[in-house]
């Protein structure tokens, strides 16, 4: 509103023309950026070698552990047991690829993205250990809901496939999601509908919630931290007033990297990876397999002492540096 046709029409008419003209000088500019990200990211290296490190040799060991079940159980799959092991494999894996997305944004810098990518292993990692403990009809239904989700995309796409300028799904394709989803609310009720409707008979017969499974599975405590980490998933006011990769008392708004506030999500990772990983190899216990869970369960224990320990010396060299110049230093700045 306010801005007259000529000046929009002049916008539109120059925009190619700057593009144009700054391209070469935008380049340049990015180019030096890089050059400064990749030096911040080798002095952040140094600063959180250890956690880092321990966090990596965790990652390690739960990818080989759930490659070598894996193809174990896959081998020795009895019919009833499949739709569980189908689960609990394909959930492991994801764990170790969230974990893996999470060990590169902390070796970037971004605290937050790390964070909310745990949120994502959180899920998966109670969600495996719910389903590992409630058995096979569970992990049948689990796998079974596919056909909700399946149905309410094709809905979405369906709505707006022409303002996308996409293919709209055709009406047999549609049809036949549907009629897959009509089965399977036949078959489980109503409230198999529902985001989590697959724990609908375990827990709550109207409308089950994560919360419920983190509860059923003994992680309740983690809420905490959930609800911190979804504060940046989210467009509200907590997301943008509270940043964990700032100290208290920061001025600079962070648009980028910093080498703090990194610790939460390094030792929530190693805790959630050590869990998912436990309740994979109890379906296949052996002496080394359970040596190598009670390994990684001390790793995240080590993950999570060095990481603390690694922010608060920045911490107090962040308080020293105020002291000393009256001003807070930022982060990413310093070597």
């Amino acid at each position: 509103d306010g801005v007259s046709s000529v000046v929009l029409s002049t916008v539109e008419q120059s925009a190619r023309p700057t593009l144009n003209a700054m391209r070469r000088p935008w380049v340049d500019a990015n180019d030096r950026y890089e050059r400064y990200i990749r030096a911040f990211e080798r002095r952040l290296a140094r600063t959180w070698k250890k956690p880092f490190d321990l966090l990596g040799v965790q990652l390690l060991l739960a990818r080989d552990l759930g490659a070598e079940l894996n193809d174990g159980l896959r081998r020795s799959i009895k019919r009833k047991d499949r739709e569980v092991v189908e689960a609990v494999t394909r959930l492991h894996a994801r764990a170790c690829q969230i974990a893996a997305e999470i060990l590169v944004l902390l070796r970037a810098g971004y605290a937050e993205g790390a964070l909310m990518r745990w949120r994502s292993l959180h899920e998966v990692s109670v969600v495996l250990q719910f389903i590992r403990a409630r058995g096979i009809e569970t992990a049948k239904r689990y796998m079974e809901h596919d056909v909700v989700e399946s149905w309410k995309a094709a809905q979405e796409y369906s709505t707006h496939s022409a303002r996308l300028g996409y293919e709209p799904i055709t009406q047999a394709e549609l049809a036949q999601i549907k009629q897959a989803f009509d089965a399977a609310i036949q078959k489980h009720g109503t409230s198999f509908r529902s985001s989590y409707g697959w724990a609908a008979v375990d827990l709550n017969p109207v409308k089950p919630s994560f919360a419920e499974i983190e509860k059923a599975t003994g992680y309740g405590h983690f809420r905490p931290f959930y609800r911190m980490a979804s504060h940046p998933t989210h467009a509200n006011p907590k997301g943008i007033l509270f940043q964990i990769g700032m100290m208290d008392g920061a001025t600079t708004l962070p648009v980028g990297p910093t080498n703090y506030g990194l610790a939460d999500a390094a030792q929530n990772t190693g805790l959630s990876l050590s869990q998912a990983t436990a309740a994979l190899i109890t379906f296949a216990p052996t002496f080394d397999r359970l040596l190598l869970m009670k390994v990684m369960a001390e790793l995240a224990r080590d993950i999570g002492t060095v990481s603390v320990a690694v922010q608060q010396r920045i911490e107090a060299r962040e308080i020293k540096s105020r002291e000393a110049h009256g001003k807070s230093v930022g982060f990413a700045q310093r070597k």
